[in-house]
């Protein structure tokens, strides 16, 4: 049984989540699980939010929404780093063990050349969480 989700999200790119959106929203009624959507942003001015304080409320408001319109228990957390590409999945790693996660269902894109080099966001979470790892593409 699921208890808690963890949804990374990319407040900047929001329209790329969709289905790992609906699939999260699918178990977590199902599972009548918590979803926590934890975004991950640098501590400068960003395209999102000029502070953290405004990336956390903004967080919070996608995360009211998401509840409002799925139907889904909520919350956010915002996890700021000093380097996001660099510290993105250990952030994303402590972001579930932080939230008590027992799942976590993530968007990834198809992969190119450079995937096949340097492992992905996702290929990294999904090698090295001691959860259970949703990849959605």
């Amino acid at each position: 049984m699921t208890d808690k989700i963890l949804v990374p999200v990319d407040l900047e790119h929001t329209e790329k989540l969709t289905k790992a959106l609906s699939v999260a929203a699918t178990i977590a009624r199902a599972e009548e699980a918590e979803v926590c959507f934890l975004g991950v942003t640098d501590s400068g001015p960003s395209a999102v939010a000029a502070t953290p304080e405004a990336y956390a409320t903004k967080l919070t408001a996608f995360a009211e929404d998401q509840a409002k319109t799925r139907g889904i228990s909520a919350k956010a957390n915002a996890v700021i780093v000093h380097d996001t590409p660099v510290e993105l999945a250990k952030a994303i790693l402590g972001g579930a063990k932080e939230a008590g996660a027992d799942l976590i269902v993530m968007a990834s894109h198809v992969p190119g050349l450079q995937e096949h080099v340097f492992a992905t966001h996702a290929g990294y979470i999904a090698n090295h969480a001691p959860i259970s790892v949703y990849v959605v593409r």
